[in-house]
């Protein structure tokens, strides 16, 4: 199960940690969900952690979701990256571009 919410001490901490109790495996994604303060933040990921909560990030949930480039919808992939990392949309027209220049090698 894959959790983010508004607050991570709250949206995030009570669902992740009620779902480890189900038997989930729960990962909580950290950069998209806020909280009071940095400490708060620290706390509830130490919290989440010992509850046995996988913290993550955006990035890795679409990467791993998106497991290869050669998936069919690689490029709405490659477009959600360059949403949360903007400097990525340069490794994914160099990318594209390689392959284009690839092709006309063949």
């Amino acid at each position: 199960m894959v959790i983010a919410g508004v607050l991570t001490s709250v949206c995030v901490a009570f669902p992740a940690i009620s779902a480890i109790a189900e038997g989930y495996e729960v990962f909580a994604v950290i950069d998209v969900s806020g909280d009071m303060s940095p400490l708060s933040t620290q706390v509830t990921i130490s919290r989440l952690q010992l509850a046995g909560v996988i913290p993550i990030t955006t990035t890795a949930v679409i990467s791993e979701v998106l497991k290869s480039w050669k998936h069919a919808d690689a490029a709405k992939y490659a477009h959600a990256l360059s949403w949360v990392m903007p400097n990525y949309q340069a490794l994914i027209e160099s990318y594209y571009k390689a392959q284009e220049v690839a092709l006309e090698n063949k």
